[in-house]
């Protein structure tokens, strides 16, 4: 993951997108999900395995897999 300033996050290899409003985006990674909180935001851009999340970032936080 690149986070450039409060304006953008690069997660690399992603598996989906679990949740999306402009406010919080959720985020399934391979290793747990990821949360971004803040204002405006958006799917700037996306490739199969990279996608850009773009607006006014307050949080990330992350979301660790256990194993049951």
């Amino acid at each position: 993951m690149t986070v450039v300033g409060f304006e953008e996050v690069l997660i690399e290899n992603y598996k989906a997108i679990l949740e999306y409003e402009d406010y919080y985006i959720k985020i399934n990674t391979y290793i747990g999900a990821v949360n971004i909180n803040g204002f405006n935001l958006r799917l700037k851009e996306m490739t199969g395995d990279d996608i850009m999340v773009y607006g006014k970032i307050d949080s990330i936080d992350f979301e660790s897999i256990t194993d049951e």
